[in-house]
């Protein structure tokens, strides 16, 4: 399997038999390039949310609403099964309520892949309970400011367990948000970690089997393909 991250909450997961795109921004706001290949299905942690559910911007694709799923209970697409998590963003002060998305898992190739979507809270008790274990790789939302926090964060992957974290949605090199907006560099997140388990490749792109998979939980940053 091979994951491309291409900016914000935005990946490319190509495995044997399926091709899968994660919360896709909207182009033209956020300084990135849309994904530019026809794909078999985009899920998306929200439908509202113009940094993690342009679908539109990536042609040829069944669409997954994570946020439903998560209330309806898992589906399944050309065999690969996707279930959600119900979470919440972060309150902002001055800031209309926080609105749901949600966390969302699937197996690709024989790697469990889970994606936090735009979560802005702790995990949940339960949550931890039913992950715990059960994930290869998270894509890990880091910008710390309007998400959850990186003390949080760390907690939670603690306690999940995964041999890879790809980090995402923090202020890398490409990123243009509107005024006033601002993310964490990724350092703010890697810097709670030994240098030893932080991987820089300076590609875009991670081959991931569960053969390679490492023996303890290292950080893999990819440089936006976006």
């Amino acid at each position: 399997m091979r994951i491309t991250w291409w900016g914000l909450a935005c990946f490319l997961i190509e495995g044997e038999a399926i091709s899968i795109a994660t919360d896709p921004y909207t182009p033209a706001e956020f300084g990135y390039r849309p994904i530019d290949r026809p794909l078999d299905v985009v899920v998306r942690s929200s439908p509202d949310d113009r940094a993690h559910s342009a679908a539109d911007s990536v042609a040829g694709t069944e669409l997954i609403e994570a946020l439903e799923v998560s209330k309806a209970g898992p589906v399944t697409v050309k065999g690969v099964r996707f279930e959600a998590y119900r979470t919440r963003e972060r309150l902002v002060a001055g800031k209309a309520a926080p609105g749901e998305n949600a966390m969302y898992r699937f197996e690709v190739d024989g790697v469990r892949v889970l994606h936090l979507g735009d979560i802005g809270l702790p995990f949940s008790p339960d949550h931890l309970d039913a992950l715990e274990g059960q994930v290869d790789v998270v894509l890990a939302i880091t910008g710390d400011n309007y998400t959850i926090s990186l003390d949080d964060l760390v907690y939670g992957l603690g306690r999940i367990q995964p041999r890879i974290v790809i980090p995402m949605h923090y202020q890398d090199a490409k990123l243009r948000l509107p005024k006033g907006f601002w993310f964490q560099p990724v350092e703010a997140f890697t810097t709670r970690f030994p240098e030893e388990r932080i991987v820089r490749s300076g590609a875009s792109s991670i081959e991931v089997s569960r053969a390679s998979l490492p023996d303890r939980m290292t950080i893999n940053i990819l440089e936006a393909a976006g």
